[in-house]
């Protein structure tokens, strides 16, 4: 079972990072490009979570900001708990 969570995990955290890349090209369509704000946004999950919000409506992202939040935090949580659960099935400690 704890593989199975680990493996939607990574599936989510990859469908956040598909989203981060599709958020960084409107940001390096927009006028003036931002560039760095594009490639921080693919390298570095805060900044992308915090600046897509901010200019969510400047940059026309739509639900793109939801759907990255809704993704990424999924990938961390099932992640994390497919972890424990994976350890904890083979009787190791934490």
């Amino acid at each position: 079972m704890g593989v199975v969570l680990q493996l939607v995990g990574n599936l989510c955290s990859l469908g956040a990072l598909v989203v981060s890349i599709l958020m960084a090209v409107k940001m390096f369509k927009a006028q003036p490009p931002q560039v760095w704000q594009g490639i921080l946004t693919i390298i570095c999950f805060p900044f992308a979570l915090i600046y897509s919000w901010m200019k969510k409506d400047e940059l026309a992202l739509g639900n793109l900001p939801l759907l990255y939040t809704v993704l990424a935090l999924a990938g961390i949580t099932l992640g994390l708990a497919g972890g424990v659960l994976a350890v904890s099935a083979q009787g190791g400690s934490y």
